[in-house]
């Protein structure tokens, strides 16, 4: 398992340094440049684990194929590649909070600050999108399968779409929705059901994935 994790590990490593140069460049930009100039990525900088981690994962096939191909145990990579976008969109919430607070403490005119009751909320909604990406890729490769992976991708980036638009769209209605944060009503409830969706395509995968043909 230590070897599996220091494997993953230079996955995690090339992803948080992009993630990291993103959040950088917004917050610099934000800061030494009108704000106008950066406004789209400032605002979007809290749903970044929409798009980053699950299109580093989607391209992970020959990764996970690699460690089963030479003998390790399905269950165990499976479980690594599991913590492993745990870890990712935690870390790219993280730098979201820091980004947006640093934007928020030098523009008064930002008000897309994520706080910490926020990150259930865009955890679940990520981790959702995330394990769309990991089961598109082990659908049995049918006629059948490959449209449905395909509808898969599209439902992604739809979705993807929407949950960014609409946390963005939450800033004009306050009362209702905003601040975000995962003990209010509609968002406490939003979260519940990524979460369960999360759970169900998770194991969707490992089923998939435990019967998949591993070829590189």
């Amino acid at each position: 398992m230590r070897n599996l994790v220091r494997y993953f590990g230079l996955t995690f490593l090339q992803y948080i340094g992009v993630v990291m140069a993103f959040v950088v460049l917004v917050v610099l930009g934000a800061r030494y440049t009108p704000l106008s100039l950066f406004e789209s990525y400032t605002y979007m900088m809290p749903t970044m684990g929409l798009w980053l981690a699950p299109l580093t994962l989607a391209g992970c096939h020959s990764t996970m194929a690699l460690p089963t191909y030479f003998g390790v145990r399905r269950w165990n990579t499976f479980l690594c590649i599991q913590i492993l976008a745990v870890v990712m969109e935690l870390c790219t919430l993280a730098l979201a909070v820091l980004g947006t607070t640093l934007i928020a403490s030098w523009n008064p005119e930002y008000d897309m600050v994520l706080s910490v009751g926020g990150i259930p909320v865009l955890l679940a909604a990520s981790l959702t999108v995330t394990e769309m990406a990991l089961l598109a890729q082990y659908l049995p490769r049918g006629a059948k399968q490959r449209t449905a992976s395909i509808l898969m991708v599209l439902i992604m980036i739809v979705l993807s779409c929407s949950i960014t638009i609409g946390f963005v769209k939450a800033i004009g209605i306050p009362l209702a929705l905003f601040p975000i944060h995962a003990l209010r009503p509609g968002w406490a409830v939003f979260t519940l059901v990524c979460a369960a969706v999360a759970v169900i395509l998770g194991v969707a995968t490992w089923r998939f994935y435990r019967k998949a043909v591993i070829r590189l």
